[in-house]
């Protein structure tokens, strides 16, 4: 296995192929400007922004993917709001949980059916901290 966005596994076998494209992180830190009359401003570091990953995943039934079913398993972590463990190479990403901010379902291919053959499906990702408040 590739790597994992909770129950959605990246593998390459050969019976099936699912991997990602483009797959780009994103980190920030924040500061706040402060104006003072006659000076320049200051500048103030406020803390550090939650990182944020852009990825692409094309899916095809030509390349063993059940379409259909990793397309609705991905909405269901963005509508349950479910911070999910997202792995790469066996490594963590981050603090280990994510949660899919956005996601762009484009549908290649559909056959007589209406069943998806095919789908490029964009995801922005964004880091989950659990601060206890």
């Amino acid at each position: 296995m590739l790597g994992s966005i909770g129950p959605v596994e990246f593998t390459v076998s050969e019976s099936e192929v699912k991997t990602f494209t483009e797959m780009n992180f994103t980190h920030k830190a924040s500061y706040a400007s402060h104006k003072i009359i006659a000076r320049n401003e200051l500048v103030e570091f406020t803390g550090i922004d939650a990182s944020s990953c852009n990825l692409r995943i094309v899916l095809s039934t030509d390349r063993g993917n059940d379409v259909h079913n990793d397309i609705e398993s991905l909405k269901e972590l963005l509508t349950s709001h479910y911070p999910a463990p997202f792995t790469l190479g066996g490594n963590v990403m981050g603090s280990g949980l994510w949660v899919i901010e956005t996601m762009n379902v484009g549908l290649q291919r559909v056959d007589a059916y209406g069943n998806i053959l095919m789908a490029d499906i964009a995801l922005t990702l964004k880091e989950f901290f659990d601060n206890d408040i």
